[in-house]
């Protein structure tokens, strides 16, 4: 990530649900699982992933996973 888009980001963070860190290489399913509980722990929602074969661009992308806690909905039956 450039720069300038860390000094933007941080300049302009207005949102309390949103962290800007350094990118971080996966070195298998153990290391992500690790960093995902570690996030987890601290009270983040999850991780994206991107394929570094995938060219970078804006918006979404197939070359980018999301890996995050589901909760499963519980609706109630009432009369």
């Amino acid at each position: 990530m450039s720069s300038t888009v860390v000094d933007y980001m941080t300049a302009h963070d207005s949102s309390p649900h949103i962290a800007v860190v350094q990118k971080q290489e996966c070195k298998g399913i153990e290391h992500l699982e690790e960093t995902f509980q570690d996030i987890i722990a601290f009270g983040g929602e999850g991780v994206i992933l991107r394929d570094p074969s995938t060219p970078l661009q804006p918006g979404r992308s197939s070359g980018y996973l999301k890996h995050k806690v589901t909760h499963p909905l519980i609706f109630k039956y009432r009369k």
